[in-house]
């Protein structure tokens, strides 16, 4: 695993558009028993598939897509009532307690979201095959494994971690 990847921070001002955020979220999430998705466009950066060919897939949480759900806009994929989706895994950093991010690999794009996390999260699982993968503090790849499975709205023990 000696793949460096840049992921700086979120400056000010994608912080206080995140905050700015919360209460549309919360409305278009369709619920407030649980922590809003925060996976907005200003707070991923993009990355090549072959800029990430040297991950180590072990270390990597991988699923097949889901045929229940549409294809639909990246937009409404984060409206649950208009048909985007619902279902997330959970999933959690190996042996590592630091800040990391959270990252994925689609058939035909890649990125990472610059939200700091310790300890778990939500991430969203649509259509497409993914395999999520974490990096930590110091841009290396960290393992991660899958730790449970919900759906927006269904008030479970991981409605409180964050979803991006």
């Amino acid at each position: 695993m000696d793949t460096y990847l840049d992921v700086p921070p979120l400056g000010w001002f994608a912080r206080l558009a995140d905050i700015l955020m919360i209460p549309l979220m919360y409305v278009l999430s369709g619920t407030f028993h649980e922590r809003p998705q925060r996976g907005h466009l200003w707070n991923r950066i993009k990355f090549t598939l072959s800029e990430l060919v040297h991950l180590d897939r072990q270390a990597m949480a991988c699923f097949s897509g889901r045929r229940d759900v549409l294809s639909c806009s990246k937009i409404l994929v984060h409206m649950p009532f208009i048909s985007g989706w619902r279902r997330y895994v959970v999933l959690i950093p190996k042996n590592y307690d630091d800040e990391w991010c959270v990252g994925w690999i689609l058939p035909n794009r890649a990125a990472v979201r610059r939200i700091r996390l310790r300890g778990p999260v939500r991430m969203l699982w649509g259509p497409e095959d993914v395999c999520f993968f974490g990096i930590g503090k110091d841009g290396r790849q960290i393992p991660i494994r899958l730790i449970g499975e919900g759906w927006i709205g269904d008030r479970s023990q991981f409605s409180r971690i964050p979803l991006l």
